[in-house]
């Protein structure tokens, strides 16, 4: 085939059609090309349109559903669920640990707002031996309230899966988050729940070397607060169970805990001989009474749950600070008392997660002995006595004991006590909050009415609630 030089400055339709023609010589030199009409490419025709097998399967197979299947799963994933414990489970303890915290008594004359999912919760869905901590102590409370033996079982399983992921954590580089923390915070509460002391001070040490190596408990509690305080009360409770000074310092939760307000001293208050601290720390506790008394009632607007909270910590330490509960005084009769009287108040207010006192040995050792001792014939010295011993009976079982409803007894005829109403006027003056102690109060001294020749008390007084303080 001849070459054919074209100027491509002077393109124009014949010579565009020359270069194809040219270009064509190569490939179909020798055919013979057919073309249709042009007239036919102008007609429309119709062709037969079929849906695809695949689709017209599917089509047909909706056509046939009539309901949606619901889903198998709900989405929620737990790191550590056991071997045949179902969700229900885990979800019933969820919805029982977020319901704890405060006591009907006082929903009155409290405002919740602000308060959140509690942090053992939060951390359940995140880490492994939290999931099995909260389990265990969870369990254990509902066992109580529910009376199932297989609850035992189960949260000792759970307790075991603690411990060894706890060790692991403390071995490894995870063994200063805050899911350790927390995770051990709760074996505290555990065993605090099972009363054994001992054992959970352990936890107690453990967590006060782990915040120390975190900066104190103050970084803790600007980092992540609900933990924080979460530390606080557990060091807090096992001061009060063993007697013994508290590991954190005052000033480390004033650090963390709004402090209350001071209560304007007008006239004359409850017991005029006490001096110094111990009357400013009973006049605080006086003003936080009054503040709840005013606001149940509805004389006052309600007070913040949270700051409750840090209020009753905050007094704690105070208390603790002045006198550990093993420390004797070696002062007066009347200080013995207050300072007795003052950790009974406060042991109201720190409830189980089943929302029950905790027991307290110790506190309920000493306030029985100093029932028995020789007090004085004034008004303030009978007055004191009267209010020991009704605050000790809301915070633990000594209404059963028979020297002290005996002594309840004789205190009442020394005052010249002769009705419930007279009872309530003399306790106005001391730490009592009506919705959460009279229960106990008035059965007290329904008993003390009911003492037969030997001494014996023979009615039952019911179990007193206050404030959960959990989270």
């Amino acid at each position: 085939m001849a070459f054919e030089f074209i100027n491509n400055n002077n393109l124009n339709d014949a010579t565009k059609k020359r270069i194809r023609s040219h270009a064509a010589l190569g490939k179909n030199k020798g055919k013979k090309i057919s073309r249709p009409p042009r007239k036919d490419a102008l007609t429309t025709v119709m062709t037969s349109f079929r849906v695809p097998l695949i689709i017209q399967r599917v089509s047909e197979a909706k056509r046939t559903v009539e309901e949606i299947e619901r889903p198998l799963d709900d989405g929620l994933f737990f790191p550590g669920l056991l071997p045949g414990e179902s969700k229900g489970l885990v979800k019933k303890v969820i919805s029982f640990m977020s319901s704890m915290g405060f006591s009907p008594e006082l929903d009155d004359g409290l405002d919740y707002g602000g308060l959140g999912t509690p942090i053992c919760v939060q951390y359940m869905f995140v880490d492994e031996a939290c999931f099995h901590s909260t389990m265990a102590i969870a369990l254990s409370s509902l066992d109580n309230l529910l009376t199932k033996p297989e609850g035992k079982v189960q949260a000792m399983r759970h307790v075991s899966h603690t411990f060894r992921l706890v060790n692991q954590k403390l071995c490894g580089q995870s063994a200063l988050t805050d899911s350790t923390i927390a995770a051990i915070v709760s074996m505290a509460q555990y065993e605090h729940h099972q009363n054994r002391i001992q054992q959970g001070s352990v936890h107690a040490q453990g967590l006060w070397q782990i915040t120390q190596l975190r900066g104190g408990v103050s970084n803790l509690i600007t980092s992540v607060p609900g933990l924080g305080l979460k530390l606080l009360r557990v060091d807090l409770e096992y001061s009060l169970q063993l007697g013994s000074p508290t590991l954190f310092s005052l000033e480390d939760v004033e650090m963390g805990c709004k402090p209350i307000s001071k209560f304007p001293i007008v006239g004359r208050y409850p017991v005029e001989a006490l001096t110094g601290n111990w009357r400013d720390i009973l006049v605080d506790v006086l003003f936080l009474t009054s503040l709840l008394n005013n606001a149940i009632a509805g004389f006052a607007p309600r007070m913040n749950a949270i700051e409750l909270y840090h209020d009753v910590i905050l007094l704690g330490y105070r208390l603790v600070k002045l006198n550990p509960l093993c420390f004797p005084l070696g002062l007066s009769s009347l200080q013995n008392r207050v300072h007795l009287g003052l950790a009974a108040f406060l042991m109201t207010f720190l409830l189980s997660w089943d929302g029950r006192v905790v027991q307290n040995d110790l506190l309920s050792e000493l306030l029985l002995s100093e029932v028995q001792q020789p007090f004085g014939a004034g008004q303030d010295d009978q007055g004191t006595l009267l209010w020991l011993l009704f605050i000790g009976a809301a915070s633990s079982s000594l209404w059963k004991h028979p020297i002290w409803v005996a002594t309840t007894k004789h205190t009442l005829q020394g005052l010249e006590v002769m009705s419930w109403e007279d009872v309530k006027k003399l306790l106005a003056g001391f730490p009592w909050v009506n919705a959460v102690h009279d229960t106990a109060g008035q059965a007290l001294w329904d008993g003390s009415k009911d003492v037969d020749s030997r001494g014996t008390d023979t009615s039952k007084v019911p179990a007193v609630t206050g404030i959960g303080l959990h989270d």
